[in-house]
């Protein structure tokens, strides 16, 4: 979400890229620090301001990470 935040001196522009990994059960700490951090790097490439996720193959979208959970459900 990109917002503007207003203080004395003018206008705060924040923009918030969000990465996430979804954990296997062989997976440690590392490894899903490793694909958080990937999705991130993905977030931030395509221009920020969006969430990335790491299914443990490689990233999408949240929304297409969503998207893909409910269909198996």
């Amino acid at each position: 979400a990109q917002r503007r935040l207003r203080i004395r001196k003018g206008d705060v522009q924040i923009t918030i890229s969000l990465g996430g990994a979804e954990a296997a059960e062989t997976d440690d700490l590392q490894k899903l620090l490793v694909r958080a951090e990937e999705a991130l790097d993905v977030a931030g490439k395509s221009g920020g301001n969006c969430s990335f996720f790491h299914n443990g193959r490689h990233c999408e979208t949240a929304a297409a990470a969503l998207g893909r959970l409910e269909v198996h459900q």
